[in-house]
Protein backbone atom coordinates (compact mmCIF):
# COMPACT_ATOMS: atom_id res chain seq x y z
CA UNK A 1 0.00 0.00 0.00
CA UNK A 2 1.64 3.15 -0.36
CA UNK A 3 0.64 7.21 -0.42
CA UNK A 4 -2.01 6.14 2.76
CA UNK A 5 -2.32 9.46 5.10
CA UNK A 6 -0.90 9.78 8.38
CA UNK A 7 -4.74 8.03 10.06
CA UNK A 8 -5.14 5.67 7.50
CA UNK A 9 -1.51 4.49 7.90
CA UNK A 10 -1.84 4.18 12.13
CA UNK A 11 -5.48 2.64 11.27
CA UNK A 12 -3.44 -0.08 9.48
CA UNK A 13 -0.70 -0.49 11.10
CA UNK A 14 -3.28 -1.34 13.95
CA UNK A 15 -5.54 -3.98 11.72
CA UNK A 16 -2.22 -5.29 11.08
CA UNK A 17 -0.62 -5.56 14.22
CA UNK A 18 -4.25 -7.22 15.73
CA UNK A 19 -4.24 -9.98 12.67
CA UNK A 20 -0.36 -11.20 13.75
CA UNK A 21 -1.62 -11.48 17.57
CA UNK A 22 -4.36 -13.19 16.38
CA UNK A 23 -2.38 -15.38 14.57
CA UNK A 24 -0.29 -15.93 17.38
CA UNK A 25 -2.48 -16.37 20.45
CA UNK A 26 -4.54 -19.49 17.59
CA UNK A 27 -1.53 -21.23 16.98
CA UNK A 28 -0.22 -20.95 21.00
CA UNK A 29 -3.62 -22.00 22.33
CA UNK A 30 -3.54 -24.80 19.44
CA UNK A 31 -0.13 -25.82 20.66
CA UNK A 32 -1.20 -26.05 24.37
CA UNK A 33 -4.06 -28.04 23.64
CA UNK A 34 -3.01 -30.63 21.02
CA UNK A 35 0.85 -29.97 20.98
CA UNK A 36 0.78 -28.86 17.72
CA UNK A 37 3.37 -26.87 16.29
CA UNK A 38 2.69 -23.71 13.89
CA UNK A 39 3.45 -24.17 10.37
CA UNK A 40 5.82 -22.17 8.92
CA UNK A 41 3.28 -20.61 6.89
CA UNK A 42 1.59 -19.74 9.99
CA UNK A 43 4.48 -18.83 11.77
CA UNK A 44 5.27 -15.99 8.75
CA UNK A 45 1.97 -14.35 10.16
CA UNK A 46 3.68 -13.73 13.53
CA UNK A 47 5.58 -10.82 12.29
CA UNK A 48 5.21 -6.80 13.31
CA UNK A 49 3.91 -4.23 10.76
CA UNK A 50 6.08 -2.53 9.27
CA UNK A 51 6.13 1.29 8.13
CA UNK A 52 7.94 3.30 5.61
CA UNK A 53 8.31 7.16 4.98
CA UNK A 54 9.22 8.35 2.01
CA UNK A 55 10.26 11.28 2.59
CA UNK A 56 11.19 13.86 -0.23
CA UNK A 57 11.32 17.79 0.81
CA UNK A 58 10.63 20.22 -1.31
CA UNK A 59 13.38 22.54 -0.84
CA UNK A 60 16.33 22.44 1.62
CA UNK A 61 16.10 20.34 4.85
CA UNK A 62 15.11 22.02 7.52
CA UNK A 63 17.28 22.60 10.41
CA UNK A 64 16.41 21.46 14.23
CA UNK A 65 18.25 20.72 17.28
CA UNK A 66 16.04 17.93 18.04
CA UNK A 67 18.01 14.43 18.22
CA UNK A 68 14.44 12.92 17.69
CA UNK A 69 11.10 13.12 15.61
CA UNK A 70 13.26 14.32 12.16
CA UNK A 71 14.52 12.92 9.15
CA UNK A 72 18.01 13.72 8.60
CA UNK A 73 17.84 13.93 5.05
CA UNK A 74 15.68 12.59 2.19
CA UNK A 75 15.17 9.04 1.97
CA UNK A 76 13.16 5.92 2.46
CA UNK A 77 12.55 5.67 6.60
CA UNK A 78 11.49 2.17 7.87
CA UNK A 79 10.55 0.73 11.28
CA UNK A 80 8.51 -2.42 12.51
CA UNK A 81 5.58 -1.10 14.77
CA UNK A 82 5.19 -3.25 18.12
CA UNK A 83 1.99 -1.05 19.52
CA UNK A 84 0.09 0.96 16.81
CA UNK A 85 -2.04 1.97 19.36
CA UNK A 86 0.96 3.88 21.35
CA UNK A 87 1.31 7.77 20.28
CA UNK A 88 4.33 7.65 17.66
CA UNK A 89 2.98 5.73 15.76
CA UNK A 90 0.52 8.28 14.84
CA UNK A 91 3.47 10.91 14.80
CA UNK A 92 6.02 8.40 12.60
CA UNK A 93 4.45 10.07 9.26
CA UNK A 94 2.25 13.39 10.97
CA UNK A 95 4.18 15.68 8.65
CA UNK A 96 6.80 16.78 11.69
CA UNK A 97 8.46 18.55 8.60
CA UNK A 98 5.45 19.71 7.10
CA UNK A 99 6.62 18.89 3.70
CA UNK A 100 3.69 18.05 0.91
CA UNK A 101 5.83 15.31 -0.41
CA UNK A 102 6.17 12.66 2.69
CA UNK A 103 4.14 9.82 2.13
CA UNK A 104 3.27 6.59 4.05
CA UNK A 105 3.78 3.35 2.59
CA UNK A 106 2.73 0.06 4.18
CA UNK A 107 3.68 -3.53 3.51
CA UNK A 108 2.22 -6.56 5.04
CA UNK A 109 4.66 -7.44 7.27
CA UNK A 110 8.10 -7.10 7.91
CA UNK A 111 10.65 -8.78 6.32
CA UNK A 112 12.41 -12.27 7.90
Amino acid sequence: MSGLAPEQAVDRLDELHTLACDALRGALARFTASGVPPTPEERAAFRYPELRVQWQPAGAVPFTWRSWAKFQSPGLYCTTITQPAFPAAALACSGVHGSPTESCHMIRRSPS
